[in-house]
């Protein structure tokens, strides 16, 4: 049977009638699309935290002591406590539906992953995060949070669908036996991975894996993860994708005559110009390693993504 991934999803994105002017923002990449693959679970901070519908809109404002108040546009009424009263009893709540990922509403007070904060008189304003986003960020760490609008973005749709399959396996490692050969290989098999999002991320996880020995382990894993899930969050770019392709391809220099290190080095080249897909060179990259069997890239989950991560990245 299919894996199929679960995540967490805003109400409204699925056709709910929950918005403060009584609508939904139902979105179609999600309903028609990934609906194919996944589990949703639907959640909407504002009516389960106990605000009806339709409802005045809500403003979020940055008190003096740096805390961000919910505050009504109408009433002016204060509605900071019960949402992240909510936030962390519904974050707690989730931690038991094994979440992958969160795609949630943009720009929503509550739950927005990247919403606008106002200030002082509300003429200056700053970016930060709905209250539920941000709960979500300190509690769930290992779970993908994205809003649907950033999904309409072909490099950001592929980035989510890369994190939220990196994530997977980084929450298997984390929770399982905890001994410096698994993190060994772990972080030797995401190699690749990690160049094409921050090469200094690899580098700064590589001197954690390098820690003394004496350091317990647990410490360890956690540097690790936190780390992992930095170096993930920078996004990866053609550059940095044509980077490890040609990374990869040294290990052929020695197998491969002149016309097919032509072939590979044209499949990335065109890849670099965004006449090609990364699946391309990088299915050329398999079928050399298939002939010539160098161990080290055939265990590398960049090159060899799990199969519905694939179609999803194909479908994107």
């Amino acid at each position: 049977m299919e894996t199929r991934i679960t995540l967490g999803v805003s109400a409204c994105l699925l056709g709910e009638n929950v918005r403060y002017d009584g609508g939904c923002k139902l979105d179609p990449y999600l309903v028609h699309t990934l609906a194919r693959f996944a589990r949703f679970v639907p959640l909407c901070p504002e009516t389960e935290s106990g605000m009806g519908v339709p409802r005045e809109p809500v403003d979020l404002w940055a008190g003096g002591g740096g805390e961000v108040r919910a505050v009504g546009r109408e009433s002016l009424a204060d509605y900071s406590r019960s949402w992240r009263e909510w936030a962390k009893a519904k974050a707690g709540e989730l931690e038991g539906e094994d979440l992958w990922g969160m795609i949630l509403k943009s720009r929503s007070p509550s739950c927005g992953p990247q919403v606008e904060i106002r200030e002082g008189c509300g003429q200056k304003r700053r970016t930060g995060m709905g209250f539920f986003a941000e709960e979500v960020a300190r509690s769930l760490p290992l779970v993908v949070v994205e809003s649907e609008e950033s999904l309409y973005d072909p490099g950001r749709r592929e980035n989510f669908i890369v994190r939220l399959f990196a994530m997977r396996r980084l929450k298997k490692l984390v929770e399982g036996e905890k001994t410096r050969g698994r993190l060994v290989d772990f972080h030797t098999c995401e190699k690749l991975l990690l160049m094409a999002h921050s090469a200094e991320g690899y580098r700064s996880l590589g001197r954690t894996v390098a820690r003394p020995t004496k350091e317990p382990l647990d410490r360890v894993y956690e540097a690790y993860r936190d780390g992992f899930i930095g170096a993930l969050s920078h996004r990866s770019t053609r550059a940095k994708n044509c980077n490890v392709l040609l990374h990869a391809a040294g290990y052929f220099k020695r197998n491969l005559d002149v016309i097919e290190k032509g072939e590979l080095g044209e499949a990335i080249e065109g890849y670099r110009a965004g006449l090609l897909p990364l699946t391309v060179p990088m299915t050329l990259l398999n079928h050399w390693n298939r002939r010539w069997r160098h161990p080290w890239l055939g265990a590398q989950s960049y090159l060899n993504p799990h199969p519905l991560e694939l179609r999803l990245k194909c479908l994107a």
